[in-house]
């Protein structure tokens, strides 16, 4: 077992030496390889990364349906882009050594594209998707390589420029001259170049914050919205409840519980009797921090002032499913609460090219309802109203009324009531005082899984899931209202 606790300090960290020497000779010998992974990972947690490495596998949780989905679809986008390349070399191989000496001779005999290369060099292992034969010179003749992977995603996210700068480095030990660019081919099989001086400062901070997680140095857990599709995130979750770590407190970011740290309020229960705060943290949000460490502390809702609820004839809890990244929106979901009855409306999009359709039904159903007010969930919603009047218009006068008759709950809860909770979702918010969904598994990236499985399979219970979460999700904030009504405006 280690010497000592990493969780008593902020700065603390694990290594290889805190470890009896018959331990450490042990983790020496299973050093695991650095890849292009660990710096996409390390982008939004760097205990992930030290997890991945050292971590008990068997407690890692499974990926969600959302997540395989998204991967199967990341391979399909590969086959695609490598199916549409003349000239290609491909490197199959069993081990790495193998796969690097095929690349090897790949590069010796001047391939003009290979694909699934493998570089290696001292503890680190590359696999690029592509690398692309270019003007220039290197150990190999009158020509060098530059790397190039494929995403499926919209636009190139600086976790792939980790990536692509980090095989670009193994590129220039192989060859003997680093590469001048590098390319990352997105969703519509288009090349973009990645400008490697730029990020190339990061990326050695990056390598080395990677390395020394490599050699044992374990950064201390942090829970944030990564987590919840994180397979690591039940292992975090124990460890930072037992600790009573400061991000537990919904909102309290990385930057903030260091400061904290520094005027030495190392946990919840310190934090919730303490007057003092950080001087960078204005007095509003540490007011905030402490009633919610109050409320984790006491397991009950705290409450900062008293909530004026929305009061109008139809009432309308409003849930948009949508995909972000494309800006694509398949079902806009009303629950409609009118003299006592309440009903259910979906507008859902058959297939994405039905989105027109599905907005066109919305405003001529919405425009019957009279003395409307609508209560929505965070700002998706006005965000999604947003982008849909852009690409399909609507009259300035009904565009006006939705959007001024439009209440987001998070922000009157947040601002008014503090929960015993670690993340102020509607999931976690409504289940906190007895909401249950229908699905097992609910969630928007459930709900992307949903949709791509009914635009692929056409299954009517596939199709009748996703009508129930999102169904679920209205009736959940419904239930928010009225237990905030019941509870503290009585």
């Amino acid at each position: 077992m280690p010497k000592k606790s990493f969780v008593s300090r902020a700065e603390d960290k694990w290594t290889i030496n805190d470890f009896p020497q018959m331990d450490r000779d042990k983790l020496a010998r299973r050093l695991p390889p650095i890849t292009a992974t660990h710096f996409y990972n390390l982008h939004s947690c760097p205990t992930r990364v030290y997890l991945d490495m050292h971590g008990d596998h068997y407690k890692r949780l499974p990926l969600s349906e959302f997540l395989r989905q998204k991967i199967a679809e990341g391979v399909e986008h590969e086959r695609s882009v490598l199916s549409g390349l003349p000239d290609l070399t491909h490197i199959d191989y069993e081990t790495d050594q193998e796969g690097l000496h095929k690349t090897l001779d790949a590069m010796r005999a001047g391939a003009s594209i290979i694909s699934q290369g493998v570089l290696v060099h001292e503890g680190m292992v590359g696999r690029p998707d592509l690398l692309i034969r270019d003007e220039g010179v290197s150990i190999f003749g009158p020509y060098q390589y530059y790397a190039c992977d494929i995403k499926s995603g919209r636009s190139v996210k600086f976790a792939y420029q980790l990536q692509v700068a980090f095989y670009s480095d193994l590129l220039g030990k192989t060859q003997g001259t680093v590469p001048t660019r590098a390319g990352v081919i997105l969703h519509d099989g288009k090349e973009r170049r990645v400008d490697l001086l730029r990020v190339r400062q990061r990326f050695e901070e990056a390598k080395q914050h990677i390395t020394s997680i490599r050699d044992g140095v374990k950064d201390h857990p942090h829970l944030c919205a990564a987590c919840k599709e994180c397979g690591w995130r039940a292992v975090c979750k124990e460890e930072l409840l037992g600790s009573g770590d400061l991000s537990l407190i919904n909102g309290l970011s990385r930057e903030y519980r260091a400061a904290y740290y520094n005027i030495g309020i190392k946990d919840i229960t310190e934090l919730s009797q303490s007057a003092v705060k950080p001087s960078r943290i204005s007095q509003r949000v540490a007011d905030n921090f402490r009633v919610q460490a109050r409320s984790l502390i006491e397991h009950s809702p705290v409450l900062i002032h008293k909530i004026e609820l929305p009061s109008s004839q139809s009432i309308i809890y409003f849930d948009i499913e949508g995909e972000t990244e494309q800006k694509i929106y398949y079902l806009l979901g009303c629950l409609l609460v009118q003299d006592g009855v309440t009903t259910y409306h979906p507008f859902f999009a058959e297939k994405p090219s039905d989105e027109r359709q599905m907005w066109n039904a919305f405003l001529t159903w919405i425009k019957t309802i009279p003395d409307f007010h609508i209560i929505h969930y965070h700002n998706y919603e006005k965000y999604a109203l947003a982008g849909l009047r852009r690409k399909y218009g609507c009259p300035d006068e009904l565009y006006k009324t939705i959007s001024s008759h439009m209440t987001d709950l998070f922000k009157l809860v947040k601002d008014s009531i503090a929960f015993p909770i670690h993340s102020y979702s509607i999931k976690d918010l409504a289940k906190s005082i007895g909401f249950c969904w229908r699905s097992d598994t609910p969630g928007g990236a459930q709900s992307l899984y949903w949709y791509a499985i009914w635009a692929k399979t056409g299954d009517a219970s596939i199709k009748e899931a996703l009508l129930h979460y999102n169904e679920d999700d209205c009736q959940a904030m419904k239930h928010v209202v009225e237990h905030i009504q019941n509870s503290f405006n009585t």
